[in-house]
């Protein structure tokens, strides 16, 4: 799935549902886990995804650095990112660790703005 950018009077630094964005997974607290955000939203139509999905760089040169993290709650993700949310028949840490060896840099077109080519990904066996 793709995250989705809300507009800035959407969000604050206090309540609502934690946003993260791509440059959130470089801070020192979110290298596995996202733990840390000082953006919210307390709109009730925006997406959330679940707390345990796996959230990673899906448009730009954040895409072949290959960070994978995980959500620890239910949150909110930009558009520049892709989440990954396991189902019941497989666990989160398979499916974390199998997304730790795949290299997203290989699945990308474009070359001003390389993006993952979710097609291509969504095909790979």
């Amino acid at each position: 799935q793709s995250g989705y950018t809300p507009k800035n009077n959407e969000l604050n630094s206090q309540i609502g549902v934690p946003y993260f964005k791509v440059s959130d997974m470089n801070l020192p607290e979110n290298q596995t886990y996202m733990l840390k955000t000082t953006l919210f939203s307390k709109n009730q139509k925006l997406k959330v995804y679940k707390s345990g999905s796996i959230i990673f760089p899906k448009n730009g040169g954040a895409v072949f650095t290959n960070k994978k993290r995980i959500l620890t709650m239910d949150s909110i993700v930009d558009l520049n990112t892709s989440v990954l949310t396991p189902y019941f028949l497989i666990g989160l840490n398979y499916l974390y660790y199998f997304m730790l060896s795949i290299d997203l840099g290989k699945f990308t077109k474009g070359t001003a703005l390389p993006t993952i080519d979710s097609a291509s990904f969504n095909n790979t066996p």
